[in-house]
């Protein structure tokens, strides 16, 4: 249907993997429930006896009975939808036509090489109808446990071969299925095939096992039927984690030339029926994500950011310059130059544009560029890479360095992002890493540094890292913390272990601050999710923190990385949105040393506070889902510890009771 964008788009996605996308055409489906002609056939058919219907002729009385039971208006809809089809390739001169339904998708064990072989070898050529999927009825399926690679071909059988959901006919082939159709005999074109089929028992075919299925959950014609018993009953190869790939929504990457083109409900919506978003703008230094409109305020630069955009822009063709940096695996990508307010149309239509079959007459500018963005292409396998944002003396953040160049583990990239607005002579400490690492004969030991335009914090400095790194997998080190050794083989071990395949994340445990001073409390060693602890800031619970989380770099970038309105509160931010979606796993050890110089200095400025008191704003409008969960006593933890916080930064503190400073809380939750 046309309104159906979603499925029409998912049905691309399917081609696009194989290569097939350009060769798409689409034709309009017709809404048999808000059709007149559909409902008068509907009626028609109703009131006829089976026995005068000519085209089923094929099919048993009882059977036809049944079908007639199960009738509905909109499968004669659909048979409309067919007929136009039809009507369509004839006009058009085409020989073949491949049509394909759009709650169709090729099954998990489907292997085009070996189907192309098949076909070539075993299909006739005087062929009328071929199934690449069809859903069997007969207990004699004639060929049964075919492996995928070595597929097999034989003829569809009258009445038990239903279904045409992925099906090739030849020209001579579409004035016999309209015939069918438009007896009307019965109400899916099962009737028209099954006739064609009688007819020509030897020209029509099926490829098994079926290597397309259908998606019978979301069907109102097949009343939700659940996928995995029906696929079973049809001998469709169906699993899972096939049919999530489909079904999952269409992901794409937007990179914006002006924030101003984006309202903040489609930037704060980014799942919405269409799309799963992730919106981008582009900096000096990198390019910047953005959680919501508000999260640019802080560090937008439009001069800036329009001319590093141009920079991107002018240099794509046909496929995404190598300047680009990492960026989420999506569906598409889209570089979005204009001003023109960018809207869910927009961005359907874009995608619609770019192969050649716009659905809208809005005034979407012609000058966008799309494009197929696969994060596997940037990714080392392995590989590790730590991000040290650093914003102190050179000397200073040595140690931490050293710690890093000091692990056993083979292949580290080391990311050092300077975000300090001191000017700090780059060579200087290329040269002294460079030293290190001969004196601890790491020579596969890889290092960046990249220096910031302007001062960006500490969000902004993990993000440039992150979005310039090429690891596997990500963990973080501040410049005031150290990395005890064997801290980054430890974690690897354990995501690569049987035991912590099913995590997107590990954490150890650290010495330092907030830490126990003797000995291990095994008791903050948790697995599983710990949003309450994180978001109640029960610190002492455990041992998440920035520098003890090992990530694969994967769930990261589907997080988009940090929010960089957050100035506070940064480490908490991501995790709490990491636990919406995964659980973590932890490594039972000491892995590093947390800021073991750090002076105990009470913040009195005013600015402090007022900045904690907007941040934790932030955190409870962005959480108020998860916190509207919690119990009473949870609740109750939870707001007594963000306004111990908030009482300790007031300026004037002794005067900021705890039940004052928890009303301003309650108050942003209302």
């Amino acid at each position: 249907m046309r309104s159906q964008i979603e499925r029409r788009m998912r049905v691309i996605r399917e081609l696009d993997h194989l290569g097939l996308s350009h060769l798409l055409r689409f034709i309009d489906g017709i809404e048999g429930y808000c059709d007149p002609e559909a409902q008068l056939l509907y009626q028609n058919y109703l009131q006829r006896s089976c026995d005068t219907c000519l085209s089923s002729k094929h099919i048993p009385l009882s059977a036809q009975k049944i079908m007639k039971k199960n009738a509905t208006v909109g499968t004669f809809g659909y048979l409309l939808s067919q007929k136009k089809l039809f009507e369509d390739a004839l006009r058009s001169g085409l020989q073949r036509i491949c049509v394909f339904d759009d709650d169709a998708f090729f099954s998990d064990q489907f292997d085009l090489e070996a189907c192309t072989l098949a076909i070539n070898n075993q299909l006739p050529n005087d062929f009328l109808i071929f199934h690449l999927g069809a859903s069997e009825y007969s207990e004699e399926y004639p060929v049964n446990n075919v492996s995928p690679v070595s597929p097999k071909l034989y003829c569809a059988i009258p009445h038990k071969t239903c279904g045409s959901f992925a099906t090739v006919y030849t020209r001579e082939a579409f004035q016999l299925i309209l015939d069918g159709i438009s007896e009307f005999d019965g109400p899916f074109d099962n009737v028209a095939l099954g006739s064609v089929y009688f007819r020509y028992p030897t020209r029509c075919h099926v490829i098994a096992p079926n290597i397309c299925a259908a998606d019978v959950q979301t069907s109102s014609i097949r009343n939700s039927r659940d996928q995995f018993i029906h696929s079973e009953k049809m001998r469709w190869l169906c699993t899972s984690e096939r049919y999530e790939q489909f079904t999952k929504p269409i992901s794409i990457n937007v990179i914006v030339r002006n924030i101003s083109s984006l309202s903040e409900d489609l930037v704060g919506k980014r799942d919405n029926k269409f799309f799963q978003i992730r919106f981008f703008y582009c900096s000096q230094d990198s390019i910047r994500p953005l959680h919501s409109a508000r999260s640019a305020s802080y560090s937008f630069n439009a001069n800036d950011s329009q001319r590093a955009f141009d920079s991107i822009y002018s240099a794509c063709s046909n496929e995404l310059p190598n300047i680009l940096p990492r960026l989420p695996d999506a569906d598409f990508c889209v570089l979005w130059p204009s001003n023109i307010n960018l809207t869910n149309t927009e961005l359907v239509n874009a995608y619609f544009s770019h192969l050649g079959y716009p659905i809208s007459t809005t005034s979407t500018p012609s000058s966008f560029k799309t494009f197929v963005q696969k994060f596997e292409s940037k990714t080392v396998n392995g590989r590790v890479s730590v991000i040290m944002p650093v914003a102190r003396s050179f000397d200073l953040v040595k140690p931490s360095i050293v710690s890093v160049i000091q692990q056993d583990y083979n292949d580290v990239e080391l990311i050092i992002v300077i975000d300090s607005p001191a000017k700090i002579d780059l060579e200087c400490i290329k040269s002294y890493i460079d030293g290190e690492i001969g004196k601890n004969n790491r020579k596969s030991f890889i290092f960046k540094i990249i220096q910031h335009s302007q001062v960006r914090y500490g969000c902004g400095a993990r993000n440039t890292g992150l979005f310039n790194s090429s690891g596997e997998y990500v963990c973080f080190l501040d410049d005031d913390d150290l990395y005890l050794p064997g801290r980054i083989a430890k974690a690897i071990n354990y995501l690569t272990s049987p035991g912590g395949s099913e995590f997107e994340a590990c954490y150890c445990g650290y010495n330092g601050l907030w830490a126990p001073s003797e000995g291990e409390d095994l008791s903050r060693y948790k697995e599983g999710n710990l949003l309450f602890d994180l978001l109640a800031l029960q610190y002492k619970s455990h041992f998440v923190h920035t520098g003890t989380v090992t990530y694969r770099a994967r769930s990261l970038f589907l997080l988009q990385g940090f929010d960089e309105k957050y100035k506070r509160h940064q480490d908490i931010e991501l995790n709490a949105r990491y636990f919406r979606y995964w659980r973590i796993g932890c490594v039972k050890t000491m892995g590093m040393v947390f800021k073991p110089n750090r002076s105990k200095v009470k913040p009195t400025v005013v600015i402090d506070f007022l900045l904690m008191l907007s941040i934790k704003k932030y955190l409870l409008e962005d959480f108020r889902l998860e916190i509207s969960r919690f119990s009473k006593d949870e609740l109750d933890v939870f707001l007594s510890a963000h306004a111990a916080d908030l009482k300790a930064l007031s300026p004037h503190g002794e005067n900021l009771g705890p039940e004052s400073a928890t009303s301003i809380l309650r108050l942003f939750l209302e």
